[in-house]
């Protein structure tokens, strides 16, 4: 065989395969022999049938597999001879031509090879983390949202218009460039005034509107709506149908009491463990934002020379997959969707540069620190899973099989296990204050 660089763009490099006739003809033979050990010719015992009839019999498909062979251990020799150290699994490059006895055969491929990567530092990161501080506003805050929720509606008896607060049923139809406006109709929708469910001066023009009255809202679409939207006029006719006002409980003992379902607690009972709650939900995200700013300064005190292409599309591919998912549960039509990736799409782009650097790195650490996913981390992982799941561990890691994905999870196990090691070793300073989320 011989094996040739034909082309190399950044990492990736095409390789062209000679494969003599000799080599073939071995290969063939070898592959009549295999098929004969397998197949039953009708009057000869399995495994008995001379080879010049498994040659006649047999030929299309025995070519077919020795192209095969042919393939896989020409890129193996190729790997070797030319001493390459591949990232990620070959592909064949242009068009495979049909094998011949007689006739030497040549074909090409494509394969990344690994990136130049120099660890210079990783441990004693100097990053910050939010510190965790839960103020009795915010803890307020969770009493009235459980007042509200208990909220009841009784209807407007004195004369007067919507306020601030109230509630009002109503009908309405909307229409943009003189056209209805899809899904931008409704007959009985109940809407708070003051909630800011519809845009800018929906809620605000039903303010004063009376049992029965009739308005006209012209209004425009904010410049951060859905792309085909942005920033459009939009007349929408309104009409009230019911007007009611909200009455709340007070937040007090008896309060605290029907929402814990215990005659025995008090309010300040509920306060602890609305704090409690609040705590630990604000120390989930400081850890992931510690981990992000971990991996923010492992890529940049760190060096990779190239990104590998099918890394970065896979990257690139999956971010675009999480995108697309994300929007169409907002209820983006296709159209917006696709608006959306074109308007972001250099800074999806650099996303899955950095991802890929990340990747690449984690590797290397984790190849160097000798990390390892072990027994008890893989059986951690699925007693979590299976009891958010409410079914049993082995079920999980069945599925996991059988969707051919544990050796993504291990990975996964991994990676996590990698960014605890780079946090454990590094220099960790709190921040005053806890950034908005």
């Amino acid at each position: 065989m011989k094996a040739e660089i034909t082309d190399q763009k950044g990492l990736q490099r095409t390789i062209q395969i000679d494969v003599p006739t000799d080599y073939i003809k071995k290969t063939m033979d070898n592959t009549f022999k295999e098929i004969q050990k397998d197949v039953e010719v009708k009057g000869f015992r399995k495994g008995k049938a001379p080879l010049d009839i498994i040659k006649t019999k047999y030929k299309d498909y025995a070519l077919k597999e020795a192209r095969q062979d042919i393939i896989s251990a020409g890129i193996d020799y190729a790997i070797k001879e030319l001493d390459l150290k591949v990232f990620g699994p070959p592909s064949i490059h242009g068009k495979l031509e049909e094998l011949s006895e007689n006739t030497p055969y040549t074909f090409s491929f494509q394969t990344d090879i690994e990136p130049e990567i120099e660890l210079k530092k990783y441990k004693g990161l100097k990053v910050s983390k939010p510190s965790v501080t839960v103020t009795d506003q915010e803890v307020e805050e969770s009493l009235k949202s459980i007042q509200k929720s208990r909220m009841e509606l009784t209807p407007v008896l004195e004369d007067r218009g919507a306020q601030e607060e109230d509630f009002v049923t109503i009908d309405f139809e909307g229409f943009v460039d003189g056209e209805k406006l899809q899904n931008g109709s409704a007959q009985g929708y109940r809407l708070q005034i003051g909630s800011k469910t519809f845009i800018p001066g929906f809620e605000e023009g039903l303010i004063g509107a009376k049992v029965g009255e009739e308005r006209t809202l012209n209004l425009s679409f904010p410049e951060d709506y859905s792309p085909e939207l942005a920033g459009k006029p939009v007349s929408f006719k309104v009409k009230i149908q019911k007007l009611e006002k909200p009455s709340y409980p007070p937040i007090d003992d008896k309060l605290a009491q029907d929402f814990l379902k215990d005659e025995s607690k008090t309010l300040n009972d509920l306060k602890e463990q609305f704090k409690d709650f609040l705590t630990r939900q604000k120390e989930d995200q400081a850890k992931e934002v510690l981990k992000e700013n971990v991996l923010n300064a492992l890529v940049k005190e760190n060096f990779v020379s190239d990104i590998p292409e099918s890394l970065y599309k896979q990257q690139y591919q999956q971010i675009l997959h999480n995108v697309h998912r994300e929007l169409s549960q907002q209820g983006y039509p296709q159209n917006a969707i696709v608006e959306y990736e074109e308007k972001w799409r250099e800074d999806l782009k650099k996303t899955a540069e950095n991802l890929s650097k990340v990747f690449l790195l984690l590797e290397k650490i984790a190849e160097k620190e000798n990390i390892q996913v072990e027994e008890k981390d893989l059986s951690l992982h699925l007693m979590k899973e299976a009891y958010a799941k409410q079914t049993q561990p082995d079920k999980i890691l069945e599925e996991y099989k059988k969707n051919d994905s544990l050796n993504l999870l291990l990975r996964y196990l991994r990676e996590e296990k990698t960014i605890q090691f780079l946090i454990d070793n590094a220099e960790i300073t709190e921040e005053e204050k806890q950034k908005e989320q």
